[in-house]
Formats: structure tokens, sequence, C-alpha cells
């Protein structure tokens, strides 16, 4: 092996230990490390800034636990961390720029764990999935 392939050899071992790292410090590495997601995540990803309308309530009785309006610049995200005081089915629902629609129902917990919701605003379509970490 020549000195400059032991160098890269050396840089990529070295580059790897820095990014697990930085993972482990940051709570990011796995969810039994104790790393916990927001319930709710809304991350713009157009080019322009958006209208979001976000509704969250209670199948059960239909109770609303969250209705809020805000502008979301490109890039940028919207979190809610520990919305709910109540373990239970929820249903979502986010209207975008006054028409785009979207809605999702799930099992959310009222303690903070390392499941969520995350909403992803696309120029032609809205995608939500369930995210563990």
């Amino acid at each position: 092996m020549t000195s400059e392939e032991r160098l890269l050899t050396r840089r990529r071992v070295l580059a790897t230990s820095a990014m697990t790292t930085s993972s482990v410090v940051a709570g990011c590495f796995s969810p039994q490390m104790g790393g916990t997601v927001s319930e709710i995540s809304i991350y713009n990803a157009t080019n322009s800034e958006i209208k979001v309308l976000l509704r969250v309530y209670r199948i059960e009785d239909e109770q609303s636990l969250i209705d809020d309006t805000f502008r979301l610049a490109p890039g940028n995200s919207r979190e809610y961390e520990q919305p709910f005081s109540e373990d239970g089915r929820k249903r979502l629902e986010i209207v975008v720029n006054e028409n785009r629609r979207a809605s999702h129902e799930w099992d959310a917990r009222a303690k903070q764990d390392s499941t969520g919701v995350d909403i992803t605003i696309q120029q032609d379509q809205i995608d939500i999935d369930e995210v563990s970490r």
C-alpha cells in the first residue's frame, strides 16, 4: 500500500468516526439511545413561502386539539413537540395556500417518544408519513 492510499484510508476512517460520534452526541443515533421526534413536523420543500392551515382533532369526540394558521418560508419547518395530553386516535387536516388539501389519521401518544408524523409540502403534492426514529 502506498503512502497516498494509507492517507486516503485514514481519512475515510476519521470521517466515518466523526460522523458516528456527531450522531451519538446529538442523540440521533437510535431511539434506544433516548432520541425523540416531534409529534408533528411540517416542512416546506417548495421554492416559495406558503400559507398553512393545520387542524388536528380527536376522532372519538371530534374535539379540536390544534387549529393553527401560519406562513412557512422555503426550506423551513414547523414543529409541534408534544401537543397532546391524552393517547388516542387523531386526525389531521392540512390546507396549503387555500387550494391543496391532505388528511391523515394515526394513533398519537401523550408522552413524547420516538414516533411522529412528518408532513412534507412539495410543489405538486403533500406527503404525510408516520415516522419512527
